[in-house]
């Protein structure tokens, strides 16, 4: 089963891929587009191949992490192209024009709100500030603001379970490894006492924390507790 899944989402991914880079307008894209499609088709069918190979020579360590990465880089793939095929992505920038999508969704806008504060703690390139001021503007100060805090703690809760449960190279994978070294390398020897601190203060990264506290000896209890209350401050 674990292998149909792994060339599955193989597959899937390279589909995903070639959507969104043939139906993108970004130039670079636009330009190299028939490279990074061989390119993304080679690594794919190497890393799929690899996996099998390992699940055949019960290596299953490097058979799980090959099939994990398969899994997220399709659930990658599938949403970046359902962002960009939205037009999600050209109104990451802008407050109003955040609003302006979410409120498109009618009814729907809610959850759509909710997903796009879970997601930007785990994977999208969402500024903080411009989702909560789209929300404010869309519903109103405390609705706002409360579907916020939310939708921002059930991605913390997320962020903190990949690190637990997955483990550094995913983790390295989703937030790129210059930042969670540098974040790890801080919270080093006194994660609770350092990570609290950390989390207090605007000026460190509070989703890759998220990740980090995952990776650390911390509970999920705690987390729980000192994230509600950083969370609610912020």
């Amino acid at each position: 089963m674990g292998i149909v899944v792994a060339v599955l989402s193989a597959v899937g991914t390279a589909v995903f891929t070639v959507l969104f880079v043939r139906g993108t307008d970004i130039v670079f894209l636009s330009t190299y587009g028939k490279f990074i499609e061989i390119a993304a088709a080679i690594v794919l069918a190497a890393l799929a191949g690899l996996t099998v190979l390992f699940a055949a020579l019960g290596k299953e360590f490097f058979y799980k992490t090959g099939l994990v990465c398969l899994v997220l880089l399709v659930f990658g793939a599938g949403g970046l192209y359902a962002l960009s095929a939205s037009g999600f992505l050209d109104r990451v920038d802008s407050v109003e024009d955040l609003r302006e999508f979410i409120a498109s969704y009618g009814g729907l806008s809610v959850f759509l709100f909710l997903a796009i504060q879970i997601l930007q703690v785990v994977v999208l390139p969402v500024p903080g500030v411009v989702a909560i001021g789209a929300g404010v503007l869309l519903f109103g100060p405390f609705r706002g603001a409360l579907l916020s805090l939310i939708g921002i703690m059930a991605g913390s809760f997320i962020a903190f379970f990949i690190g637990r449960k997955l483990g550094y190279k995913v983790v390295c994978w989703l937030v790129g490894k210059e930042n969670l070294d540098k974040a790890t390398e801080l919270a080093k020897g006194k994660d609770k006492v350092i990570l609290t601190f950390m989390f207090l203060f605007p000026f460190f990264p509070d989703d890759v924390l998220c990740f980090v506290s995952g990776l650390s000896s911390m509970s999920f209890g705690f987390f729980a507790a000192m994230i509600t209350v950083a969370r609610i401050i912020s």
